[in-house]
C-alpha cells in the first residue's frame, strides 16, 4: 500500500482533520503502521527521510510519514522524492506532506499527487466565519448570536482550531444547567484577547466602523508591541492607500475583481488576491467616500509626526484622539 497526499494552506483546523482523516482510514487498513514526524526545513531531518523513503525494510515495517514545512525541502530534494515515489511499489507506506503555502513550486513533485490526495486548506472568507461559529456553538448544545460571534472575532485568531477551543473552554466554564446562551458576559468572563493585532487588523475595524472592537484591538496592539509605533502607521497607510486605489478604479468604471488590480507608481501592477484584505476594502467602500480615505490618510500621516516629535508618554493619546477622529 502506497498513498501519498499533499495538504496546502493556512487554515490548519481543517488540514489537521484530514491529516487525522488519512491516520484513522491507513490505521483501519495497516493497525501496526508506525507514525514519524519529519520536518522538511531541518537538512538533517530530510535527509534521514529521503535515505528511509531509498531503503527496503528487511522486516516489513510499515510507516506513514507526515512532512511539515514541505516547501522547504528545496527543489532537487524535491524532485528526488518524487522519483523514488513515482517508481515505488513493494513497501507498505503512506506519506502525507504539509505546507502552509498555496502550492509547490516544484513542478515534478506536484504531479505526484492525484486529484483527491490534493487540497487547499483556504482561510475562511469573512461571510463564513460567523455561521461557523454558530453552527460549532450548536454542535455543543450552546446558542450564540450575531453580535457575540462578532466579539469572539475580535478576541482570539480566526481559524477554525483557536475557534473551536475558544467555544470549548466557554462551554466548560458555563451552569449549563442555568442557560445555554453565549452573551458578551460570558465570552469576556472567560476569554482573554490572545488575537494577534497589527495594523492590517486595525484599519479592518476602522474599515467596518467598528469604534469598540478597534479601540480594544488598538490596547492590545500596544501592550504587544511596546510601543514600536512605525510599523502601525506604514501597515494603516498601505491600507488605505490600496482602499483609495480600489476606489478609484471603480470611479473610472472598473468593475469585479478587474478593480482589485491597481497599479503602483513606477507604472507596475498589482493584483490583490487575499481574501481578509478583499474583505476589508469593500467595507472601506461601502462605509466611506473617496474624501474620508483622503482624509484618513492625512490624520495618519499627521499624528505620525507628531508622535516623532512628542515624548513617547503621548503615543497613547496621539493614537487614541486620531483613532476617534477618523469616523
Amino acid at each position: 500500500m502506497n498513498d501519498y497526499y499533499l495538504f496546502l494552506g493556512k487554515e490548519e483546523g481543517l488540514k489537521n482533520e484530514a491529516v487525522n482523516t488519512v491516520i484513522k482510514k491507513t490505521q483501519k487498513i495497516i493497525p501496526d503502521i508506525q507514525i514519524k514526524k519529519i520536518y522538511a526545513n531541518d537538512k538533517k531531518d530530510i535527509a534521514v527521510f529521503i535515505n528511509a523513503l531509498n531503503e527496503v525494510s528487511l522486516f516489513g515495517e510499515e510507516f506513514l510519514y507526515i512532512v511539515y514545512n514541505t516547501e522547504t525541502a528545496g527543489d532537487i530534494n524535491l524532485k528526488k522524492i518524487a522519483s523514488i515515489l513515482k517508481t515505488e511499489s513493494d513497501n507498505n507506506r503512506v506519506v502525507i506532506f504539509l505546507s502552509d503555502e498555496n502550492r509547490i513550486a516544484s513542478t515534478e513533485f506536484d504531479k505526484l499527487f492525484t486529484p483527491d490526495h490534493k487540497k487547499i486548506f483556504y482561510e475562511m472568507f469573512e461571510n463564513q466565519k460567523i455561521p461557523f461559529i454558530i453552527n460549532e456553538a450548536k454542535k455543543r448544545n450552546l446558542i450564540i448570536d450575531n453580535k457575540a460571534s462578532e466579539l469572539l472575532l475580535s478576541l482570539i485568531e480566526n481559524t477554525t482550531n483557536e475557534l473551536r477551543n475558544a467555544l470549548d473552554e466557554i462551554r466548560n466554564n458555563m451552569d449549563l444547567s442555568k442557560d445555554r446562551q453565549i452573551n458578551k458576559d460570558v465570552i469576556l468572563s472567560t476569554l482573554s484577547h490572545s488575537k494577534e493585532e497589527n495594523g492590517f487588523t486595525i484599519a479592518y475595524h476602522i474599515a467596518r466602523k467598528n469604534k469598540a472592537e478597534l479601540l480594544m484591538a488598538v490596547q492590545h496592539f500596544l501592550s504587544e508591541s511596546n510601543y514600536i509605533l512605525q510599523p502601525l502607521f506604514s501597515s494603516l497607510l498601505f491600507s488605505l492607500l490600496r482602499a483609495e486605489s480600489v476606489l478609484i478604479n471603480r470611479e473610472q468604471g472598473i468593475t469585479g475583481e478587474r478593480a482589485f488590480t491597481i497599479k503602483s507608481s513606477d507604472g507596475s501592477e498589482t493584483t490583490i488576491r487575499s481574501p481578509f484584505e478583499k474583505t476589508a476594502i469593500n467595507a472601506f467602500i461601502s462605509n466611506y467616500k473617496r474624501k474620508d480615505i483622503s482624509r484618513m490618510i492625512k490624520q495618519i500621516l499627521e499624528t505620525e509626526y507628531l508622535v516623532r516629535e512628542y515624548d513617547s508618554t503621548l503615543s497613547e493619546t496621539l493614537l487614541t484622539k486620531m483613532f476617534l477622529s477618523l469616523f
